[in-house]
């Protein structure tokens, strides 16, 4: 694991940072599987300040209700829930939060799912830098100009 996380560090070493007004945007991962959530919090922590991270559906149902995080990363095959299903329940309440889904599944039921939920995206994995940094650098920008607009 430590191989795997000096050289990710080592391939982001150049790679862009968003913009320090940007990187207060605070961001939770859901991921059930330990070392895939650990690579993607450590990507993450390099672009923003607050990351947050879930092992499951329902810990990061708590995480939503208690951190309120603009960006909710988040794999659809979870332990306890299905990530859509809790995405459903979300928007019930929530249609701000902004919700990338990775998963290694394409079938069309969950894509059509993921329509009618309001995704930024739905992404299969393996997920390199170069798709989702930008991505994440537009959501972050969408939130940091939707904040900006309150404010004023």
């Amino acid at each position: 694991m430590i191989l795997i996380i000096e050289f990710i560090a080592k391939k982001l070493y150049n790679f862009q940072m968003l913009e320090e007004k940007y990187r207060n945007i605070k961001i939770l991962c859901i991921e059930d599987e330990d070392l895939i959530r650990e690579n993607q919090v450590f990507y993450l922590k390099r672009l923003f300040n607050t990351v947050y991270e879930a092992s499951s559906g329902s810990e990061a149902l708590e995480l939503i209700k208690d951190k309120k995080p603009d960006i909710v990363i988040s794999d659809i095959e979870l332990d306890d829930i299905n990530g859509l299903e809790m995405i459903r329940e979300i928007r019930k309440k929530d249609k701000d939060t902004k919700f990338i889904v990775l998963s290694a599944y394409s079938t069309k039921e969950y894509l059509l799912d993921a329509i009618d939920l309001g995704l930024v995206k739905y992404l299969i994995k393996p997920i390199d830098h170069e798709t989702f940094y930008p991505i994440l650098l537009e959501c972050a920008k969408e939130i940091y100009n939707e904040k900006s607009d309150l404010i004023e």
